[in-house]
């Protein structure tokens, strides 16, 4: 988690875009978010909240599909340390730690 102050000059399809943000925040994970949320209660901020990933897919609606968005662009794809007692079908005795890349906005 990462917090920024100043202005950002990107290049988004040959089209220069400024951005004058009091706050950047990299990093939307749940201390992020809680962070961001703080940030934003200063009207006089403007705060971008970057995440890594794109956008969700109707597969991530529906809690009981999780298990389909493993191992995908959606996932860090996240591996155990080896295990002595645990994980020992797995490759190298490590299992996989699904964590997702997508926020969900509203």
């Amino acid at each position: 988690m990462t917090i920024i102050d100043g202005t950002i000059t990107t290049a988004i399809q040959k089209n220069i875009m400024y951005l004058a943000i009091a706050k950047l925040m990299v990093g939307g994970g749940s201390a992020g978010s809680v962070v961001v949320n703080r940030l934003t209660e200063n009207a006089e901020w403007s705060v971008l909240l970057l995440e890594a990933g794109s956008h969700e897919t109707e597969i991530t609606d529906v809690p009981s599909f999780s298990l389909h968005i493993q191992k995908t662009k959606l996932d860090w794809q996240y591996r155990t340390q080896a295990q002595d007692s645990a994980c020992q079908a797995m490759k190298d005795n490590r299992c996989c730690w699904p964590c997702g890349k997508v926020l969900l906005l509203e």
